[in-house]
């Protein structure tokens, strides 16, 4: 044993002098190394900046980045690197080297203030407002600082109103410029208040000013443009779009304007000159597709079909797509069987190319307008499993997955292409009605607004962005996003329109009727009646009623809008005078045109108001021999009957009128809710599901389904089919769906995210009493017992105890439950109150 000991104690001395050993040589070698990479790091840095100096950016970037991976603090190598990229134009690479410099040394002054100005260049007001702070805070005297936060200073103001603040950001501003006439942030704040001011001379002064200083700032020639277009100076216009393509050769937008502009202008020879020219000078398949677009648009059929076979007799570009798009003007022709054939043919002997599977898509869409959902999708999935990030076959399934309420799947696929094509505004605007879908508005917002910014202010994208900002009462926002897109398309009806109701809405009548004389000057048709409803509009909204009565009458004289005004006149009439007066005044116009179904419709609709049901039946009938596929008089005809008190004749309305137009939304939906009356509540599920089916959009729909689904099954797939239905409604603050979120939520066992929507409801909803259980019965399974017992006595005190609801043994299990203490073996779930198919709770009224 002493012998055994001795060798292992020998051994032990030999292992921890070995290992110590081994220890100071490894520190030894770990020094050595770090010395070396610093060494070597500082190699790299001189040679990036050797490289430089010698006019070699690529090579000087490739040594700047060994730099950063030897030693990813050197301060000196990332700013470098950060500041060529800035100069190269890769601003996402400069911005994120920057800001990597700025976390990692806050006290450096210069990555702030660059941070600042790109973020000032991308109209970020968050990150401007960010760094400008940031910059101040480290160099208070600093000018540039300055005038970066002053800039925000400035539009926080414009959006806050306050007007005293916004007057002296810009005589700071000026006071700014005086001294340093190359802060841009400075002079776009003179620009912005001389433009709100409508000083446009002014205006048009200042931004030729800023450009000899920052010659190539876009933004300052598209506000430059804009103000063109208030000035009306047709000539200049011109000579603006053609400078801009000029100078920025690779923004497609403005050769887009300038071609618009052209066509705008009538002069539809010069626009085809130009897509020509762009066509015969480039390999871009895309630039030849416009070219045929155009002739499509404004030649015809026959010149469209002739410049497509001149391009594939060229055999200079790929045939595929041209033979496409051949296929798909035989589609629209009418021969859809021929046109499938031939997409058939084509696609079958063609070499797999990204071509071919474009052709694919443009077959899958034919597909889909036949019906053929099937065919649709094989060829759309055949293009993924090739293409997993094909934008086209990306939009078309992420489409149906939305449709589906799969909207998980839709947003992994829409965020996989975008890392393919990240300024497909197709893709943004498909990603954002995911996430409206999931309930989540903020997500959605984002990127309504990044579809606005990949588009380039495109007026599909903006008018969509600008409604959304209109429904959340941030008119000052979309006011910003329609003038922009007004900029890149002056006379586009539609955005001018919603730029009206804007003002409107914000009672700035001055600018409102300065969107009234630009309709005014464009002048057609749609732009008159318009620029006329506009003019109601703000009249209406100032109870200016002699000058409404009067525009109203001129727009009823005027042959363009005569319909429209003699109807709102009507109406006026109705809503100032009376039934009596409006019905003489739509006698006058009956006996000018006595066959005219909207005059006769609307005397019906009076008939009914005087309770003169009979004559009034006696009309419908009549309309109905005439238009039979007319929802609006079946629907007349069916609530004629329900207010008559003959159930069963609105059921036979109803039915001949659903098996004339068996698809028909609003029939479908009174079918619905009369099922929903006769408490046939699978039968009104069996609807609904159609109705969803139809168009997963309708939130009313939506709604109605989900609380049915909730309100009458019990089994978890048909609660988990009423949560993906109801979750678009998690952000909402509109009672009925909150009520309709919350309940889902209950009855899924979430009680505590129940309880804040049910609130909300119950005080939305003060005087339903199936709301008000709702509230109760999740104050009771989240255990606020005393709460629930308050909110549930109330609810039991508005039931009429003669004739109690289906649900007042569910609010009486809920009762119990508060009333009882929970054991502490006993789960909140435990206590929930059961419903089953045979004593099911009402759901929420449809009209809700």
């Amino acid at each position: 044993m002493f012998v055994s000991r001795t060798i292992g104690q020998s051994l032990a001395k030999v292992l921890n002098s070995s290992a110590l050993t081994l220890s100071m040589l490894l520190l030894v070698l770990l020094l050595a190394a770090c010395d070396s990479s610093e060494e070597r790091a500082e190699e790299h840095y001189e040679s990036g900046l050797a490289l430089m100096e010698e006019g070699d950016l690529d090579r000087a970037l490739i040594e700047f980045r060994n730099v950063l991976q030897l030693n990813e603090n050197h301060k000196d190598a990332r700013l470098t690197y950060a500041r060529i990229q800035r100069e190269r134009g890769d601003i996402r690479d400069s911005y994120g080297q920057f800001l990597r410099v700025a976390e990692q040394y806050p006290d450096e002054l210069e990555p702030r203030l660059a941070l600042a100005e790109m973020a000032l260049d991308t109209q970020n007001l968050p990150e401007l407002e960010r760094h400008s702070k940031a910059a101040v805070d480290l160099a208070p005297d600093n000018a540039k600082a300055q005038s970066l936060y002053n800039t925000v200073v400035y539009y926080n103001a414009v959006q806050g109103r306050d007007d005293d603040a916004r007057t002296k950001a810009v005589e700071a501003a000026i006071t700014l410029v005086s001294s340093n006439p190359e802060f841009s942030g400075s002079r776009k704040v003179m620009i912005d208040d001389l433009v709100r001011q409508q000083k446009w001379e002014e205006a048009l002064a200042a931004i030729d000013a800023a450009l000899e200083q920052t010659p190539n700032d876009e933004s300052l020639y598209q506000l430059r443009l804009g103000l063109l277009s208030q000035l009306g100076d047709m000539s200049e216009i011109g000579t603006q779009l053609r400078a801009m393509v000029e100078r920025f050769p690779d923004n497609e937008a403005n050769r887009q304007m300038l071609v618009a502009f052209l066509v705008n202008q009538g002069d539809l020879d010069a626009a085809e000159d130009q897509l020509r020219s762009e066509a015969e000078a480039s390999d871009d398949v895309e630039k030849s597709r416009r070219l045929v677009a155009f002739i499509l648009q404004y030649r015809d059929r026959d010149a469209a079909i002739a410049e497509l076979n001149r391009i594939i007799e060229a055999d200079r570009l790929s045939p595929v797509v041209f033979k496409s798009t051949l296929a798909q003007l035989q589609f629209e022709n009418g021969d859809e069987q021929e046109a499938i054939d031939a997409l058939e043919a084509l696609t079958a002997e063609a070499e797999r190319s990204g071509d071919v599977r474009e052709a694919e898509i443009d077959l899958a869409r034919m597909y889909f307008r036949q019906n053929n959902a099937v065919e649709a999708r094989r060829l759309v999935e055949k293009v993924l499993a090739e293409d997993p990030s094909n934008p086209a076959a990306a939009k078309l399934k992420a489409a149906w997955l939305i449709e589906d309420d799969e909207t998980d799947d839709a947003i992994v696929l829409l965020r996989d292409s975008l890392a393919k094509s990240p300024r497909d505004a197709g893709l943004l605007t498909l990603l954002a009605l995911a996430h409206e879908r999931q309930g989540n508005r903020q997500l959605m917002a984002e990127n309504l607004s990044l579809a606005v910014e990949a588009s380039n202010q495109a007026p599909a994208e903006s008018l969509r962005y600008a409604q959304y900002l209109v429904r959340e009462n941030q008119d000052i926002v979309a006011e910003g996003v329609l003038i922009d897109a007004l900029r890149r398309d002056s006379g586009n009806i539609d955005l001018l329109s919603a730029l009206g109701k804007v003002y409107i809405k914000m009672e700035n009548w001055s600018q409102a009727n300065g969107v009234v004389n630009r309709l005014e000057e464009i002048g057609t048709e749609t732009a008159t009646a318009v620029s006329m409803g506009l003019q109601a509009q703000a009249l209406a909204a100032q109870d200016r009623g002699e000058e409404l009565s009067s525009l109203l009458e001129d727009v009823a004289n005027n042959p363009d809008t005569q319909k429209g005004g003699q109807i709102a006149l009507f109406q006026r009439t109705l809503a100032e005078d009376g039934s009596e007066a409006a019905l003489e005044y739509l006698e006058t116009l009956i006996a000018d045109a006595p066959e005219d179904g909207d005059f006769l419709f609307l005397k019906a609709g009076l008939l009914v108001l005087s309770e003169q049901t009979d004559e009034a039946k006696t009309i419908y009938t009549s309309l109905l021999e005439r238009f039979p596929n007319s929802s609006r008089v079946w629907m007349s005809l069916y609530r004629l009957a329900l207010l008559s008190g003959d159930g069963a004749e609105a059921d036979k309305v109803l039915a001949d009128g659903l098996e004339q137009i068996p698809n028909d939304s609003q029939l479908l939906f009174a079918q619905a809710e009369r099922l929903q009356v006769n408490e046939d509540y699978e039968g009104a599920i069996s609807v609904y599901e159609k109705l969803y089916e139809q168009n997963s959009s309708a939130i009313v729909v939506a709604n109605n389904l989900a609380s049915l689904l909730a309100d009458h099954r019990d089994d978890e797939a048909s609660l988990r089919r009423a949560y993906e239905v109801a979750r678009r409604m998690r952000d909402t603050n509109i009672p009925a769906l909150q009520d309709t979120y919350g309940w889902i939520a209950y009855r899924m066992g979430n009680y505590e995210e129940s309880v804040p929507y049910l609130e909300a409801a119950a005080e939305g909803l003060a005087e339903d009493a199936r709301v008000q259980f709702h509230y109760g019965a999740a104050l009771a399974a989240a255990g606020q017992s005393e709460a629930a017992i308050e909110q549930l006595t109330k609810a039991k005190s508005m039931i009429d105890s003669s004739n109690p609801p289906e649900y007042i043994a569910a609010l009486d299990a809920a009762m119990e439950q508060a009333t009882t203490p929970a054991t502490p073996e006993q789960a909140p779930a435990e206590t929930q109150p059961e419903t089953s198919p045979d004593t099911p709770t009402e759901p929420a009224p449809a009209s809700e």
